[in-house]
């Protein structure tokens, strides 16, 4: 069966000569599923309402004719705010009804005075119908006198105010004769013209009790604003985007950007890889707020499922597959920049020390995870300077503080040197870089063969203490080298997944999952406001 949309003027068909969409049946009604409860049975009759006034406006056929309402009835994406229906109990939601491109079938009120008239005018027949044939005898054997209005002593009758009509006689009054016989100035012209009088009051006086109400235009202004009131209430507990609209500390506090605005932006650049199906019970705004609330505050799976009214299964689920395409689309925000421009913007304490000739600041940070019951997997993990099971990242900043380098994790006990010798850090230096690092990376001879120079504070090896150039050496190399120990501080800070001890479940696949979510904080530290001075 091809399918067309209902909306009055939409062309859409799903055809093979039309463009390819989504079509979406009206909501049937509630009586045919009884299995469900309230209040999912009442959700069901209000969308199935609201959905045919949108679509049939006020030529909606009557309520006691429900099969007049096809069951086949399709809307196509292009009346949708997101291209589908949301959720049936998303009652507050645009698209809990069609509302874009909405061009309802309308009557007008000259149509409808018609239809009244042609209602009136057809109980008015049927009224003086009655009204002549009560007045004229069924009886057909029944022979009267012949009373005319000009008899003023009729015989054997009493004498009465009351006027009096021709009795026809041997005849039955028919559909014909009978408006004959009312047309004449007779009582039952009285009554029809009363009648009628009466009727046009009646339809009058219930036309106006119809729009009749107790409530002033200042109790709706206060319902307005109550609603509204409610409805901002119900955004705040379900941590709609609502919310955080002008409200940036509630941003902060959440998902550790600095603004709505780049929320908003990050959110717009991956939304469209987000699915979302007619059985999600999440929007795509808030698949992307578990997964920020998950980095930002490393809230428990079954916090995060009373939160957003899931399970916990299902909001873990939604965690390691949105933090994948967050991955895919943000990982190029952690990019290497050309020496110009890291030139153009040297700070002033960078070029005052070595001129500008420093393009990147590296150090190793580690996290950690929970133990190992592998003997081996203990072995490799464990941290001869934390003490503990870790994953160490080799990092690397630009003076300017911009995160423009990060490494896969390796166990814990790998070195600074071997990290940095089994990374892809060296493959972005070019002739002339100047690196800045902490006395444990060794690695002189391999950075000399890419025509760089590393810079490390100075031994004391065999000397019984450091020269004084020397020390003024080392105290230039630790003013400008610690920050990339705030960079690092304020990556744990902002997203607290990294300073906390890491499930084993996250170390999956060679720990390729949580190298991602590594990735993907350091992408999103890019996006706030650097930790490095620029004077």
């Amino acid at each position: 069966m091809v399918k067309n949309c209902c909306i009055y003027t939409c062309r859409s068909r799903a055809a093979k000569n039309h463009a390819k969409k989504s079509y979406f049946r009206v909501p049937v009604e509630a009586s045919t599923r009884t299995r469900w409860k309230n209040p999912r049975r009442e959700w069901l009759e209000r969308r199935r309402a609201l959905w045919l006034s949108r679509i049939f406006g006020n030529a909606l056929p009557s309520p006691q004719s429900p099969n007049t309402v096809s069951k086949n009835l399709w809307v196509c994406e292009d009346h949708f705010l997101q291209g589908r229906p949301s959720a049936v109990h998303e009652i507050n939601h645009p698209d809990w009804a069609p509302s874009q491109h909405i061009v309802s079938r309308q009557i007008s009120m000259d149509a409808v005075g018609a239809m009244e008239n042609r209602q009136f005018s057809t109980a008015a027949s049927n009224e003086t119908k009655e009204a002549c044939q009560t007045a004229v005898t069924e009886d057909h054997d029944y022979l009267g006198p012949r009373v005319t209005q000009g008899d003023s002593n009729p015989p054997d009758e009493e004498e009465d105010d009351s006027e009096h009509i021709d009795i026809v006689e041997d005849q039955r009054v028919t559909d014909s004769n009978c408006f004959s016989v009312c047309g004449s100035e007779t009582v039952g012209t009285q009554t029809l013209s009363y009648k009628r009088d009466v009727g046009i009051q009646t339809i009058k006086k219930m036309r106006s009790v119809s729009v009749q109400t107790d409530i002033t235009s200042l109790d709706m202004d206060k319902h307005d604003k109550s609603i509204a009131s409610l409805e901002k209430k119900v955004s705040c507990l379900e941590l709609r985007e609502e919310f955080f609209k002008g409200n940036d500390d509630a941003v902060l506090f959440y998902t550790g950007l600095p603004s709505y605005k780049i929320l908003l932006l990050i959110f717009n650049f991956v939304c469209d890889y987000i699915s979302v199906t007619n059985r999600s019970s999440l929007t795509k705004f808030q698949q992307f707020l578990l997964t920020m609330m998950k980095l930002r505050l490393n809230l428990y799976f079954k916090d995060l499922a009373y939160r957003f009214c899931v399970s916990e299964q299902t909001a873990s689920r939604i965690f390691n597959s949105t933090v994948g395409i967050l991955y895919s689309r943000l990982k190029r925000g952690v990019f290497w920049p050309d020496r110009e421009v890291l030139r153009s913007n040297m700070p002033l304490t960078f070029e005052k020390a070595f001129g500008k000739s420093v393009s990147v600041i590296i150090n190793c940070f580690e996290i950690f995870f929970e133990r190992a019951s592998n003997l081996k997997a203990l072995g490799e993990t464990f941290s001869n300077y934390k003490h503990q099971q870790t994953l160490k990242y080799l990092i690397g900043i630009t003076p300017q503080g911009f995160i423009c380098y990060i490494s896969e994790g390796f166990e814990g006990k790998a070195s600074d040197k071997f990290a940095t010798a089994k990374s892809t850090f060296l493959e972005h230096l070019e002739p002339g870089d100047h690196i800045l690092a902490d006395r444990g990376f060794l690695i002189d001879d391999m950075v000399s063969s890419c025509y760089a120079k590393v810079i490390i504070p100075g031994f004391k090896k065999d000397l019984q203490q450091i020269s004084p150039s020397e020390v003024e050496r080392t105290r230039k190399i630790a003013n400008v080298s610690v920050h990339v120990e705030r960079v690092i501080g304020s990556l744990r800070q902002k997203y607290t997944i990294l300073g906390s001890t890491i499930p084993i479940s996250l170390l999956t696949n060679d720990h390729v999952f949580f190298d991602e979510i590594v990735h993907l904080c350091c992408c999103l530290v890019n996006f706030c406001e650097s930790v490095v001075p620029m004077l």
